[in-house]
């Protein structure tokens, strides 16, 4: 566990998609994100999402068969001041990148 650290991380994945999937409108719902996240899909930055609903538009993005999402989550720089000495008690949450669940959705 990397307890202080504060920056980004990649998160990467497969998929396989079906054409009726892609027919569809589809999004891409990160869930939780502590604190920012841009998305790839294929190789092509689809956007960055900073509050929630952490939900993007993928359909210009994804193809019919394997498709490979990368997920770039910033944290804040809670976690760093633990690092630095201080007299002031810092009460946050140690809780950083993709917490999700991350769904892949679509709808008509």
């Amino acid at each position: 566990m990397l307890k202080c650290y504060s920056g980004g991380l990649w998160y990467r994945k497969k998929i396989i998609l079906s054409r009726e999937e892609i027919s569809k409108n589809i999004f891409i719902d990160l869930g939780d994100v502590v604190a920012s996240a841009e998305v790839h899909i294929n190789g092509k930055k689809v956007g960055t999402t900073l509050k929630k609903p952490f939900r993007l538009d993928i359909k210009d993005f994804v193809k019919e068969g394997e498709n490979y999402i990368e997920v770039l989550v910033y944290s804040t720089l809670a976690n760093h001041y633990y690092t630095i000495p201080t007299p002031m008690n810092y009460k946050t949450s140690f809780a950083a990148g993709l917490i999700g669940p991350v769904k892949i959705c679509s709808e008509r």
